[in-house]
């Protein structure tokens, strides 16, 4: 309820996933066990992983912030799958949630002047749309 409007890009909402998945699995240890190595992990700590994550936050609340999510389905950082899946518990949960993939979108969604252009023209689009209502 603090912000009218989010505009999400390949965001790492389930952080086993991305330990699972990501060409840096280091990052998700490191950042929520503060631990270098991604095979030293024990089933505690890949539960206190996924309790961390965001669709693990929010699989229980009402999301009422409107949210415009951009994948890119081709990011080695965080599989575009894990942020389909949360696209799908959202709005199954009834959120305003609107989704858009890029099939040659990698992590930044940059590297492509029509994607990049079309990234931006969608931003300014949904928060004009969200902001005025």
């Amino acid at each position: 309820e603090k912000f009218k409007c989010a505009i999400i890009l390949n965001p790492a909402v389930n952080i086993v996933h991305s330990w699972e998945t990501s060409d840096i699995p280091e990052w998700a240890p490191g950042e929520i066990l503060n631990k270098d190595t991604v095979f030293d992990i024990n089933s505690e700590e890949v539960k206190k992983m996924y309790d961390m994550s965001p669709i693990s936050m929010y699989k229980d609340k009402d999301v009422k912030t409107s949210i415009l999510l951009m994948l890119g389905e081709k990011d080695r950082r965080v599989f575009w799958g894990a942020g389909l899946q949360y696209y799908n518990l959202l709005r199954k949960k009834g959120a305003d949630i609107r989704l858009l993939t890029y099939p040659e979108g990698e992590h930044s969604l940059l590297g492509n002047p029509e994607m990049e252009f079309d990234v931006v023209i969608q931003t300014i689009n949904f928060i004009n749309e969200k902001l005025s209502a």
